[in-house]
């Protein structure tokens, strides 16, 4: 179960940060380093919703990017939780 909400607060804090980071103002300094690094974090969900809007880029639905990184990041740190959860109880040298 702690996996499981881990993995949900990771998909949250990589789904919700990126849109709330590319609202602020300013596009130059430490602001504008985040928001070329985080549009980075958004491409997987946004490629689904190019796909989803048949390769339209101005019909893309962010509702349906969201929800892909949603589970896209969720996916990732469930799998990387449950792998080091099996790295540590086998015995290795």
């Amino acid at each position: 179960m702690k996996r499981v909400i881990a993995s949900v607060l990771f998909a949250l804090f990589f789904t919700l940060i990126p849109p709330a980071i590319l609202r602020l103002d300013t596009e130059t300094g430490f602001v504008g380093w985040c928001k070329n690094v985080v549009t980075y974090f958004m491409v997987p969900g946004t490629l689904v919703g190019l796909v989803l809007s048949g390769f339209k880029v101005d019909d893309v639905n962010m509702t349906f990017a969201d929800i892909a990184n949603f589970v896209f990041y969720f996916l990732i740190a469930y799998s990387c939780l449950l792998g080091w959860s099996r790295y540590k109880q086998s015995p290795h040298a």
